[in-house]
């Protein structure tokens, strides 16, 4: 994600990049923040 400022920025951003540790949890480009979130959860 990228130009985020606060957190609520952070939930409505669309992902940019992913890690391959985040791949593996199932994250992937394009989704918003609050759904990557979860699969850290």
């Amino acid at each position: 994600m990228t130009g985020v400022k606060t957190h609520d920025d952070m939930l409505s951003a669309e992902v940019k990049k992913v890690s391959t540790e985040a791949e593996k949890l199932g994250v992937r480009v394009g989704m918003k923040g609050e759904e990557a979130l979860e699969f850290f959860r």
